[in-house]
């Protein structure tokens, strides 16, 4: 096993930070860290949340469908800077290595730090090299807990481990696209708003009024025209127009 198997390769993804969820307006610089992370501790985490609801006693629970959550990565990143002596770090990443306080502290800057412009912190891209996520993961900084484990002679961290979360941020257009959610084959929740009609709300959905009587029925209104904010709504799977 040579050196460069035992400390890991000096950089497996980027992190790239933005100011605006479309991902177009990079932070100052630099913008973007480079980092190594241990491929045995990667968690995915996949989840949708469900509303439960019984029609009487004697009924069993019904387990209805609220959302899809975000996806969440977690692992654990790697920064290093020990000296092997003639091959130390500064000889295998070069001059300009970063130490191991100022990778976590651009770290800190680029994920958790709140932006002036935008009074948030970054919206991240994780970019991968083996597309462990696929080429890029859109996300925000969830948590992060860092473990310094090794130090210099003068109290310097030689080692660290931040035990990252990130959690799925897409971009609204980005979102709308993935999630498909005008596909008339999908039942369709939505929260009434100040000023919302059904007509007009049948007519965002299944694209045509027509529907506004069969979807009245199905949440048991009285009166389709009296509808109240924050109000749950179910559009049933019903033909769009045109189709």
């Amino acid at each position: 096993m040579g050196l460069l198997d035992l400390i890991g390769k000096p950089s497996d993804f980027t992190i790239a930070a933005f100011l605006d969820s479309a991902r177009s307006r990079p932070v100052e610089d630099p913008s973007s860290l480079s980092v190594r992370y241990n491929p045995e501790t990667v968690l995915f985490k996949c989840e949708n949340a469900f509303q439960t609801s019984q029609a009487s006693p004697s009924s069993s629970a019904q387990a209805r469908f609220a959302q899809g959550r975000s996806r969440v990565v977690q692992l654990t990143l790697i920064f290093d800077s020990i000296d092997f002596g003639a091959y130390g770090m500064a000889q295998l990443l070069g001059p300009k290595a970063l130490t191991v306080e100022q990778s976590v502290e651009l770290f800190y800057r680029l994920c958790h730090q709140i932006n002036s412009d935008s009074h948030e912190p970054s919206y991240l891209r994780l970019i991968w090299q083996k597309g462990i996520l696929g080429p890029n993961f859109d996300c925000r900084l969830k948590s992060v807990d860092v473990n310094y484990s090794t130090f210099d002679t003068d109290g310097s961290p030689l080692h660290a481990e931040l035990a990252a979360q990130f959690i799925e941020d897409l971009d609204p257009k980005k979102k709308a696209a993935k999630d498909n959610l005008h596909s008339p084959d999908l039942t369709h929740r939505r929260l009434v708003k100040a000023g919302d009609t059904l007509t007009g709300l049948c007519r965002d959905v299944y694209g045509t009024p027509e529907h506004y009587l069969r979807v009245a029925a199905v949440n048991g209104l009285d009166d389709f025209r009296v509808l109240t904010p924050g109000q749950e709504l179910l559009f049933p799977p019903y033909a769009k127009a045109g189709g």
